[in-house]
C-alpha cells in the first residue's frame, strides 16, 4: 500500500461521482485533448507529405496499393526509402484508393491517383477515427454487459461515460501516438481486435471469430489469438474465424485479380515466410525487419540487448541462441496465461482473459515494435469496468493506478526513442504487468458472485 504522502491521489479518485454532468474543468480538458489531437493530426501530416522527405511507413502501403493496383509486384517494389512491403495481400488490395506511384511510373500507370499528401491526409484521419471508434466500442459493450449483470447504467455522458472512453485513449496516448505518427496500421488492428472483444461480451461469438479471423489474415500475427477459442472449445467462434480468414484470403483474389494474387501469396509464402524462417530470404527485407539497434520489443532482442548494452558492440542480429530462447519464453508465458484461463469466468473476466491475451501476443511477435502497446486501451478499459463498482467514485485501486503510470511513463520513453528504455524493453515490461493485472483481476472475479451495483453511486 502506498505511503500517506499518496493517499490524496485516491481521496480526490473517490470523490469523482461517475453519475454526474462533466463539470467545467472536464470540459476544458476534453477540449484540450481535441485540440492537442488536431494539431498532431496536422503535425503529423506535414512531416510526412509535406517535409524534407517523406517520414513514416504509410508510403510503403501507398506504394503496395499502387502496385495491386496496376499490375505490379507488390512485394518487389519500394516506397521512397527503398523499403518493402511485408504483409499479406490483403492489405496492399484494400490500399488501392490510396496507390501511390514510383516517380519513374509512366503516365498510364498513375491515373486516376491521388496526390501523396491526399492520401496522407486520408489515411491519418482513418486511424484516428478508428482510435477513437475502437475505444467508444469497448466501452459500449462493457456497459451493456454491466447492465446485463444487473448494475445501474451511468448516464450518457456523464463523468463515468466520458472517464471509461478517455482514460484507456489518455494511457495509451504516446504508443497510439507513434503508431499514428509513422502512418503504422496499429489503429485499425485495435478496432478490429476491440470488435471482437466487444462481441465476446455481447455473447456474439461467430463475429468475434470473423473479426480475428480477418485481422489475422491483414498482419497474420493476430492469428495467435484463435488459441482463445481453441482453448474455450468454441465451435461458433472458430468457424467465424475461419469465414474470416476466407474472406480476408478472397479479397485480393476479387480486387486485383487471381493470377496477381496467386503470384503475391506464392511469394509471401516462399520469398516472406519460409525465406525468413530458414535464413534465405530476401537480404535487403531481413536488414529492414531486423537489427538490434532498432526498436524491436521481442522477447529476443530484449535478451540480447539487455546482455550488451553497448550499441556499438552489438553485432547486426542477435545469434540464433537467443531466438530459441525467445520461443522458449513465448512458449512458458503462453502455458502459464492459458493455465490462469482454464475454467471459464463471467462476461467480464473473459473480456479481461483476452486483453491479457493480446497484450502477450506483443513480444512473442519478432518484430514488434513500442506501438503495438496501444493493445493495452483494452485492458485498462476492462480493468475501469471491473475495479470502479469496488471502490468508491472512481477510484480503480492502487494496481490500476501504479500500472497505469508505469505504462505511461514507457510509452513516452519509447515515443522519445530513448535508446536505454527501448534497448531494455521498458515498454513490453510495462505490457506484461498489465497482462499480469488484468488475468489477476479476471481470476478473482471467478471466485465472486455476479455483482449487483449501482455505478452512478458515488461509493461502492
Amino acid at each position: 500500500m502506498p505511503d500517506r504522502a499518496m493517499q490524496p491521489v485516491a481521496h480526490w479518485f473517490e470523490r469523482l461521482d461517475p453519475s454526474h454532468r462533466l463539470g467545467r474543468w472536464s470540459r476544458i480538458g476534453l477540449c484540450l485533448l481535441a485540440g492537442l489531437m488536431l494539431v498532431f493530426y496536422a503535425n503529423t501530416l506535414h512531416r510526412q507529405a509535406f517535409g524534407h522527405g517523406r517520414k513514416g511507413d504509410l508510403g510503403v502501403f501507398f506504394r503496395a496499393g499502387w502496385a495491386a493496383r496496376f499490375g505490379g509486384d507488390i512485394y518487389g517494389v519500394t516506397d521512397d526509402h527503398g523499403w518493402h512491403y511485408l504483409y499479406p495481400p490483403l492489405l496492399a488490395s484494400l490500399m488501392m484508393p490510396l496507390a501511390d506511384p514510383p516517380p519513374d511510373a509512366p503516365a498510364s500507370a498513375r491515373a486516376g491517383t491521388l496526390p501523396f499528401w491526399a492520401s496522407a491526409a486520408i489515411w491519418d484521419a482513418f486511424n484516428i477515427l478508428c482510435l477513437l471508434a475502437a475505444l467508444h466500442i469497448i466501452a459500449s459493450a462493457l456497459e451493456a454487459s454491466a447492465r446485463k449483470s444487473g448494475a445501474r447504467p451511468v448516464p450518457r455522458y456523464a463523468l463515468g461515460w466520458w472517464a471509461l472512453r478517455v482514460w484507456p485513449l489518455l494511457l495509451v496516448l504516446f504508443p497510439a501516438g507513434d503508431a499514428l505518427g509513422s502512418g503504422q496500421t496499429t489503429s485499425l488492428l485495435l478496432l478490429l481486435l476491440s470488435a471482437a472483444a466487444a462481441a465476446i461480451l455481447r455473447d456474439r461469438r461467430g463475429l468475434a471469430g470473423f473479426c480475428l479471423g480477418f485481422v489475422g489474415i491483414m498482419k497474420l500475427f493476430p492469428l495467435y489469438m484463435l488459441i482463445y477459442p481453441a482453448l474455450r472449445r468454441d465451435r461458433v467462434m472458430l468457424a467465424g474465424a475461419g469465414a474470416g480468414i476466407l474472406l480476408g484470403l478472397l479479397l485480393p483474389v476479387v480486387l486485383i485479380g487471381p493470377e496477381a494474387s496467386f503470384a503475391a501469396y506464392r511469394e509471401l509464402v516462399v520469398d516472406r515466410l519460409l525465406g525468413e524462417a530458414t535464413g534465405q530470404g530476401n537480404a535487403v527485407v531481413t536488414q529492414e525487419l531486423h537489427g538490434t539497434n532498432s526498436r524491436v520489443q521481442s522477447f529476443e532482442y530484449m535478451i540480447y540487448d539487455s546482455l550488451n548494452p553497448d550499441p556499438a558492440t552489438r553485432a547486426p542480429a542477435p545469434p540464433a541462441g537467443y531466438f530459441i530462447a525467445h520461443i522458449a519464453v513465448s512458449a512458458a508465458l503462453t502455458i502459464a496465461v492459458l493455465w490462469f484461463m482454464r475454467r471459464r469466468g463471467d462476461p467480464l473476466s473473459e473480456f479481461l482473459f483476452f486483453a491479457a491475451l493480446a497484450l502477450i501476443m506483443v513480444p512473442m511477435l519478432p518484430v514488434s515494435r513500442p506501438h503495438y502497446y496501444a493493445l493495452g486501451a483494452l485492458a485498462f478499459a476492462g480493468l475501469y469496468a471491473s475495479e470502479w463498482p469496488r471502490h468508491a467514485g472512481l477510484w480503480a485501486g492502487w494496481p490500476t493506478f501504479l500500472v497505469g503510470l508505469a505504462s505511461l511513463a514507457a510509452g513516452l520513453l519509447a515515443a522519445l526513442n530513448e535508446h536505454v528504455a527501448v534497448d531494455f524493453g521498458l515498454a513490453t515490461y510495462a505490457g506484461l504487468a498489465l497482462a499480469a493485472l488484468a488475468l489477476w483481476v479476471a481470476h478473482r472475479r471467478k471466485g465472486e458472485p455476479a455483482p449487483i451495483v449501482d455505478l452512478a453511486k458515488a461509493g461502492g
